[in-house]
């Protein structure tokens, strides 16, 4: 496979494409060239990184045609990832995102999908959750499947929840936050194996005769997470049972125990499986919609497109109009037509001609007699009109709401619905625990003028679908943004204004009654327990780390200092004999232990922590983790509120 490049004049403008393609012979023969993956506008320098990553592929042993597609399904090889970093700090997500575990192996770098890998069993456990049992939160320090021995229940990974019944699997990979809970009557028991990705040693060099002491690199699993419907649930039971006898042998039967975890993956991953030659018409136009969305606001034809595609103009037609429903002309001016409508509802200060050139028309007026046709009302109508809203995260709801704004759809936490639903009438509003497939339907039938949902939403353009979206960032150190963007977006920035300035007020109150409990040097550290792992919380959105380091004003430790406010991070993983460092004279501990790990940490019984000064003077707080998650104004009051209460009182 290699990168071409697809240059195209238009108007006195040049735009450069770029695209992978591979080489193969039709039946007369002739040398024909197939495009693998669309890329898109590239730089001169990730152009050439490009090309070196696909001639440095086609001499491994991952760069046969298949794996190379494979890797391309994968995601490899995208424009978005050219220039992203190799290496980043490892730190647990505010919003439950993937943490790289704590001493896993430092080597640690991406597998390509189809290079030589090996899979090491780790072990194996029962993990049973009651009826009703409520939604718990881990991290995984290893690659896991997860398959359902009975019962069901329910899991989130990766903005998604799946349905868990008896006979699916999950896969999660190593440092991947999870969350499960069980909301039926019958119990739960699911089997955890565990088990460690490793490059092959004929891939790193490594000689058999060197044994144990060689040095065999952790690598990422060449899956992605994702639930699986095996087609023979019955069989990978049976090596399941097979597994746990051979790994629980009291004489040992290390063969025994690695051929049935293989036989397991095989069976779920099915790794030998051929790879497709060809997406079919559908990944065409997979590939001609992601190009009309990126590119959107820049000259767009369909005889521009159907090259860059590499098939004929009238033939991309046909695909086009047969997989979307509409042509291709249609879909693009409704493409632009969906970014004018968030322009308008979002930019009050852009003109109607700024908004049509920004969104890809050639004049106003052009723009404005499409804007018309399409919704009924000119661009300028549009913008004054009263708008609904849909809130697609309980943060944007709970900022909505706090601005006396019922969204027809809205995402919330129980406790909060609990909460606003004694101040405000919520009759008029849809409410669900998390953006699922019945929210979607629900989001569909309201048909609201905006949505409002979190940067990077999984649902991102099936949103799209239904009403301009905007984008609300869920930011780590600043809860004051995303407040005023909502704000602006629903023309009450004064209430938000009143708002943050009422909060200010009850934040000076609250800093003076802690000056009377409080010495001057006291320091205050912010620890959470996820599974068995520790994680030390600095300036953060979450964990309440805003609300104690700044608004309260308290004094954080010196390593919290150095290690955390000054590189500007959350948090970060620690070990437990490090918590004399980040523990502080005043510990607020959030607990997040789950059924993988029940028993009472270790460490939490030795003498180093007994011996912290928080824990000696009876100063250690374990706060409601729900309330101090978040940082919308709800959460906000209610953490000033708990946080000062603990900090006054003389127990922990």
């Amino acid at each position: 496979m290699f990168l071409k490049k697809q240059t195209v004049r238009k108007n006195g403008k040049t735009y450069c494409y770029y695209r992978i393609v591979s080489a193969y012979r039709d039946d007369e023969g002739r040398t024909r060239h197939r495009t693998e993956r669309y890329i898109g506008a590239l730089s001169d320098e990730a152009a050439a990184e490009l090309r070196k990553r696909l001639q440095g592929g086609a001499h491994s042993a991952a760069g046969s045609a298949a794996g190379l597609r494979k890797q391309l399904r994968d995601g490899a090889y995208s424009a978005a990832g050219l220039d992203a970093g190799l290496h980043k700090q490892p730190r647990e997500g505010v919003r439950g995102a993937a943490a790289e575990p704590a001493g896993r192996v430092s080597d640690r770098h991406t597998a390509a999908a189809g290079a030589a890998s090996a899979f090491l069993f780790r072990d194996m456990s029962e993990i049973v959750y009651a009826p009703w049992a409520p939604w718990e939160w881990n991290v995984t320090d290893s690659d896991v499947l997860l398959l359902v021995r009975d019962g069901q229940g329910e899991l989130r990974i990766r903005g998604r929840k799946h349905a868990l019944r008896a006979g699916s699997v999950i896969f999660c990979p190593a440092g991947r936050g999870i969350h499960i809970g069980n909301p039926f009557k019958q119990r739960l028991t699911l089997d955890k194996i565990a088990f460690v990705s490793v490059e092959h040693p004929a891939v790193s060099g490594i000689r058999p005769e060197e044994g144990d002491g060689a040095p065999v690199r952790v690598i990422a699993a060449p899956w992605r997470a994702n639930a699986f419907a095996p087609a023979s649930p019955e069989r990978i039971a049976r090596w399941v049972r097979q597994l746990r006898s051979a790994s629980t042998d009291s004489r040992g039967d290390p063969i025994g125990t690695q051929l049935a975890f293989y036989q397991i993956l095989g069976a779920v991953f099915e790794p030998g499986a051929p790879a497709a030659e060809d997406g079919g018409a559908a990944g065409w136009i997979d590939e001609a919609i992601r190009l009309i969305r990126a590119c959107f606001h820049e000259p767009l034809s369909r005889d521009r497109t159907a090259a860059a595609l590499g098939i004929s103009p009238a033939h991309f037609s046909r695909l086009f109009r047969r997989e979307t429903g509409c042509s291709f002309v249609d879909y693009v001016c409704r493409t632009r037509i969906r970014h004018a409508q968030e322009l308008l509802l979002l930019s009050p200060d852009k003109s109607i001609g700024e908004i049509a050139e920004s969104s890809g028309f050639q004049s106003e007026h052009y723009f404005s007699r499409k804007f018309k046709q399409a919704k009924g009302c000119s661009p300028t109508a549009y913008r004054l009109r009263p708008r609904s809203y849909a809130a697609l995260s309980p943060h944007i709801a709970s900022c909505l709401l706090t601005l006396g704004v019922v969204p027809r759809v809205g995402v919330l936490e129980p406790w909060m619905e609990d909460v606003y639903g004694r101040r405000l009438s919520l009759n008029e509003m849809r409410v669900f625990g998390e953006l699922g497939e019945e929210a979607l339907r629900a989001l569909e039938k309201a048909q609201p003028d905006l949505i409002l949902a979190g940067e990077g939403d999984a649902h991102w353009e099936q949103l799209r679908e239904i009403a301009p979206v905007i984008a609300v960032p869920d930011l780590d150190d600043d809860w004051r943004e995303p407040l005023f963007l909502i704000a602006n977006a629903a023309g009450l920035r004064d209430r938000a204004a009143a708002w943050a300035d009422r909060f200010d007020r009850l934040a000076a109150e609250a800093r003076l009654r802690l000056s009377r409990a409080i010495g001057p040097d006291d320091t205050v550290g912010i620890v959470k327990i996820v599974s068995d792992k520790l994680y030390v919380y600095g300036r953060s959105t979450s964990m309440g780390g805003c609300v104690i380091y700044d608004t309260l004003g308290l004094r954080a430790p010196a390593a919290v200092r150095d290690e955390l406010f000054k590189p500007c991070l959350p948090n970060k993983p620690i070990e437990p004999h490090e918590l004399p460092h980040y523990a502080g004279d005043r510990l607020f501990l959030f607990d997040y232990r789950s059924k993988w790990y029940p028993d009472k940490p270790g460490w939490m019984q030795s003498d180093a922590w007994l011996a912290l000064t928080a824990v000696r003077n009876g100063h250690v707080y374990m706060p409601n983790p729900d309330l101090f998650y978040s940082y919308d104004p709800l959460s906000l009051e209610l953490q000033l509120e708990h946080a000062v209460s603990m900090l006054t009182s003389h127990s922990g």
